[in-house]
């Protein structure tokens, strides 16, 4: 697996690329090590290593494939939460760097939320949308990402909200205490499209009035 060297003051710059076995072999350090290195951003020669993910005849990461590790956020209290190309969520203590795995929900046939706890506040991150993001590409404007099959990167795909929405639409949601028979009636007194609406569901678009499906 090559990584790029990110300059650790300007991470536009890249320095160059390395290898993971040549890093290890240089550093003298275990396959878990170099991962726990790459996770945290500790400088290698004055960089941050970041994966190279596309690389020419290359095929994107697998289930069986070396997992990475992609920072989704950070909360106020210094924890810092991933996504894995294994489809995992970890998150990792600023304190003695030990890493836990999160529950991942699934809240609707195409919604897999981990929750999160920063202070008093409740936080989603959408397993689905940010595992797609970090390891296969960007998510085209309406549309949203499902899962075609067991929980495994290679089965995640982009379909058309047209396609879902018709089947989503009958399902009641709520705004606070206010609960709607539809998205299309919840999105027309909102002042919001449809289709936006339901990215705010899944994940794809900030849930700018804290919808939640009933």
């Amino acid at each position: 697996m090559n990584y790029y060297m990110l300059d650790k003051n300007d991470i536009s710059v890249v320095r160059g690329i390395v290898n993971t076995k040549d890093v290890m072999k240089e550093l003298g350090i275990t396959n878990a090590q170099f991962t726990k290195m790459v996770r945290n951003e500790e400088i290698y020669k004055g960089c941050i290593l970041v994966p190279v993910i596309r690389e020419s005849g290359r095929e994107l990461p697998t289930s069986e494939s070396e997992e990475l590790y992609q920072l989704v956020c950070e909360s106020d209290s210094g924890f810092r939460y991933y996504i894995t190309s294994h489809i995992r969520v970890v998150s990792v203590s600023p304190f003695d760097g030990t890493e836990r795995e999160m529950r991942i929900r699934k809240t609707s046939e195409t919604r897999y939320v981990v929750k999160i706890i920063d202070g008093k506040r409740k936080k989603y991150i959408s397993v689905l949308g940010e595992a797609y993001k970090a390891f296969v590409g960007e998510i085209k404007d309406k549309h949203i990402v499902v899962c075609d099959g067991d929980l495994k990167i290679e089965n995640l795909k982009l379909v058309d909200l047209s396609e879902v929405n018709r089947l989503k639409n009958s399902k009641k949601v709520k705004v606070g205490d206010k609960i709607y028979n539809s998205i299309a009636e919840c999105a027309n007194k909102n002042f919001i499209s449809a289709p936006y609406l339901y990215q705010m569901l899944e994940g794809v678009k900030p849930n700018l009035i804290g919808v939640e499906l009933v």
